[in-house]
């Protein structure tokens, strides 16, 4: 014979207070869950220390409203404890309540397209002349669907409602699984409520941080956020830019709205990026190196190794730019009124190397991505799409950064590629971007000297000129530019002067001889770099700085210097070479004034003189002689 129920058991109270009789499990399973809540705050958990919770009506009337509104907010036992011991404040019970009702009406208008539908559901599947091996049924449903006034919901939103009904109900009879959380946060993702899907799967990841399948949604989520925001920002833009007429109110509005979604744009790319190490660290495997969405797995490790090298050049923060430039590798910086030497420059203590900006988390992670592109590197990246060449080598610079081994056979496995691939490439992926093409002859001086990078250049503009390619020698200036600056200020005066004898080589005549182009490396600064005259001044003041730092110069350096008489009053004649600097002002508007390059002025006699004085002690008899010349020469020319 069973065992008699008691009265005052949980059962029969439920049984009691909803006429639900016999009891049915779900009940009975909401019924312990909210007994064992914050609702009746008492640390036994068994069969009799829940009925001693009930001894009283109060507690009765508590239980009964739980469990009515657990049925309104979908087995969500914090919220439902919280409304009823009044936690919410009015605002957050306001937004609670519209969630949960918006909700609901999602679920009513994905069930109404079904219950209006299944009459042609019904025709369709009972025509013998349709055949669903050759025809697709959603096809036929939306050909039937004519004028109805009910909007197709997504694609398997049905599917995805009832997985979420499904794991509520489960959530009725306790606590939600990690799993389970992110179960909801897939099923709300599919149905575009990207809100929800987020919350759902932080909530899993409270209860298991390293949960992969909620750390997965969590960055889709965030990535399609950011997406979505930047796709209606550019929206705006172009109403406001083709479609608004101008000055006009509508125009007005869309720039406001296209500011307003570039601020939300950019919150959701902090966001995004706040998570990727997580994600990527996590991320759903299929195998130890074979991961589930490998697309997606490369869209979303890609943009991380792009902030990486984001972060790598911006440095910590507030860090000065000498000491980013260090980290980086791109050697001193020439010291001027805007640059002025660190003491520890101008002293023999070597400065220490500052310390890269990564967390933990980022460097563990580049360190497995490395590794990952040396086990698989004609498969790391994907060989057909944009930037490849970029990425990879932005991966290089990373590695050499964090000091892992490996970065030489990196760097002439990426050499090797970078030249097989079409030159058009490597001048848009590499040459065109004012970051990497610094890097790039960084890392190629520090590899295989400067000589090296002229050689490539020199590959390939004669490679691109065979495709007619009219901006080349602007690319080509550009670099030259690059490379003379950054020898300059590491005293290389040598390879200055042959920088600027190869870029003189590559002018040809053009109306563009007196046209300005911005320095690539002094921001206020532009220059003539069309002008013989200003690679010409260039060259001399290799010769001169050599000279003037009592280096032997010989060559075609010696044969410059021996022509300081007429290169001085060239000089004084022609001032092309100038630089020109602007400046502005706080109150608003600006000037520009030319300056002399590298603040040598060589309209100044002392200079030649000094310089070719210092070489007699280098010279043999008959170069002594030249330069004995050459210094008369000087001093009798015009003042």
């Amino acid at each position: 014979m069973g065992r008699t129920k008691s009265s005052s058991g949980v059962q029969a109270v439920v049984e009691r207070l909803t006429g639900q009789k016999p009891c049915p499990a779900y009940l009975r399973h909401a019924a312990n869950k909210y007994l064992d809540s914050s609702l009746f705050p008492n640390s036994r958990r068994s069969e009799a220390g829940r009925a001693e919770k009930l001894a009283n009506k109060e507690a009765e009337l508590i239980l009964l409203n739980a469990l009515k509104l657990d049925e309104a907010f979908r087995g969500e036992t914090e919220t439902v404890a919280k409304i009823i011991q009044n936690e919410l404040d009015p605002t957050e019970l306001s937004r609670t309540i519209d969630d949960t009702q918006r909700e609901i009406n999602r679920r009513f208008e994905i069930y109404s397209y079904w219950r209006e539908h299944f009459g042609t559901l019904k025709a369709i599947l009972t025509d013998r002349q349709v055949d669903f091996k050759k025809q697709r049924l959603d096809e036929k449903l939306r050909q039937s669907q004519g004028q109805s006034p009910t909007t197709p919901p997504l694609p398997f939103a049905l599917r995805a409602i009832q997985n979420l009904e499904t794991i509520e109900e489960r959530g009725r009879r306790g606590r939600w699984s990690a799993a389970e959380y992110a179960e909801q946060a897939e099923a709300y993702f599919a149905l575009k409520d990207y809100a929800k899907a987020s919350q759902k799967a932080r909530d899993a990841i409270t209860v298991e941080p390293n949960h992969a399948r909620a750390w997965f949604i969590r960055v889709m989520v965030a990535l399609h956020q950011r997406n979505r925001a930047i796709h209606e920002m550019q929206r705006q833009q172009m109403i406001s830019e083709e479609v608004a007429e101008p000055m006009s109110a509508h125009e007005t509005m869309a720039r406001e709205l296209a500011d307003e979604q570039a601020s939300i744009a950019a919150s959701f790319h902090d966001d995004l990026n706040s998570i990727l190490p997580k994600a990527l660290s996590n991320w759903p495997r299929a195998t130890r190196w074979q991961f589930e969405h490998a697309d997606e797995y490369r869209i979303v490790r890609d943009i991380f190794i792009d902030q990486a090298f984001l972060t790598a050049m911006n440095g910590k923060r507030n860090a000065p730019s000498r000491e980013v430039r260090t980290l980086n590798g791109l050697g001193p910086i020439w010291p001027s009124k805007h640059f002025p030497l660190f003491a520890s420059e101008t002293s023999d203590i070597k400065p220490e190397l500052p310390q890269h900006p990564f967390s933990e988390d980022e460097v563990t992670l580049l360190r497995n991505l490395i590794t990952e592109r040396d086990k698989y590197r004609h498969t790391f990246f994907n060989v057909l799409g944009d930037g490849l060449l970029a990425r990879n080598f932005k991966l290089l610079h990373l590695r050499w950064i964090l000091q892992l081994d490996g970065y030489e056979k990196h760097w002439q496995e990426w050499s090797e590629e970078a030249e097989g691939y079409a030159p058009k490439r490597f001048e848009v992926e590499i040459l065109h971007n004012r970051f990497l093409s610094r890097l790039w002859q960084s890392h190629k001086v520090r590899n295989t000297g400067s000589y090296a990078v002229h050689q490539t250049l020199n590959n390939w503009y004669h490679s691109i000129n065979e495709r007619n390619n009219s901006h080349s020698v602007d690319v080509l200036l550009d670099q030259y530019t690059q490379l003379f600056h950054n020898s300059f200020a590491s005293h290389d005066y040598k390879t200055c002067f042959e920088t600027a004898v190869l870029a003189e080589k590559y002018l040809k005549p053009s109306k563009l001889a007196r046209s300005r182009t911005h320095h690539p490396d002094l921001e206020l600064i532009s220059y003539t770099a069309y002008s013989d005259t200003y690679w010409l001044y260039l060259q001399a003041i290799s010769v001169v700085s050599a000279g003037l730092a009592e280096e032997a110069v010989n060559g075609q350096m010696l044969d410059c210097l021996l022509t300081a008489s007429t290169l001085h009053e060239q000089f004084r004649k022609d001032d092309t070479w100038q630089w020109i600097e602007a400046e502005f002002y706080e109150e608003g508007g600006g000037d520009e004034y030319p300056v002399v390059p590298y603040e040598i002025d060589l309209r100044e006699k002392r200079l030649w003189i000094d310089a070719l004085t210092n070489q007699i002690a280098f010279s043999t008899v008959d170069q002594q002689e030249k330069i004995l010349i050459e210094l008369r020469s000087l001093e009798g020319s015009e003042s």
